[in-house]
């Protein structure tokens, strides 16, 4: 089973996200591993764009896995339509394009409350499959 969460910076993807990958035997990696080089202060050099595809495969391999990111700085505008990007309804349409099981998981409740709706909603997709 392989799992992309996404959600706005500071939305607890990353904190659901290894609430979960253990559980399910999966290995968790975020997004932010990829795009910033670690560095001191974190956070304050990109990684070269040719470079983070290949090493997110490396890294993850063909095993199962959850891979977590953050919308970063416009999501604070992504609810605005005439927003010219990434805005609420780019992601709802590239949702909608998917052809995997899409989750809208309600970000107001708790970590605990979070990663037993998904739990379950796994369960209930590896029973149904």
């Amino acid at each position: 089973m392989r799992i992309y969460m996404t959600g706005a910076s500071c939305a607890g993807v990353t904190t659901l996200g290894e609430n979960l990958a253990s559980p399910f035997g999966m290995r968790h990696a975020d997004i932010e591993d990829f795009f910033w080089l670690p560095t001191n202060p974190a956070f304050s050099t990109k990684r070269p764009v040719s470079e983070r595809v290949p090493l997110i495969r490396q890294t993850l391999g063909d095993d199962d896995w959850l891979l977590t990111g953050s919308c970063m700085p416009w999501a604070s505008q992504s609810d605005e339509p005439s927003l010219s990007g990434r805005n609420q309804a780019w992601h709802e349409r590239w949702l909608s394009a998917q052809t995997s099981a899409v989750l809208e998981i309600d970000g107001a409740n708790s970590a605990e409350k979070m990663a037993a709706e998904v739990s379950h909603s796994l369960a209930r997709m590896n029973k149904d499959a």
